[in-house]
């Protein structure tokens, strides 16, 4: 059997990515929108 665990850690609480994701957000936001460091100053954490 090919046994598979999600985890979903919304507020940082289980794992600390630094920053992982609003660095990809970043890079999309520049390359599709022109907005350079949108989500600076934006705390994502819950």
């Amino acid at each position: 059997m090919n046994n598979k665990l999600l985890l979903f850690d919304i507020d940082g609480t289980l794992v600390d990515t630094g920053r992982a994701g609003t660095r990809a957000l970043d890079k999309v936001f520049l390359k599709y929108f022109g907005i350079r460091d949108a989500f600076k100053g934006i705390r994502m954490a819950g």
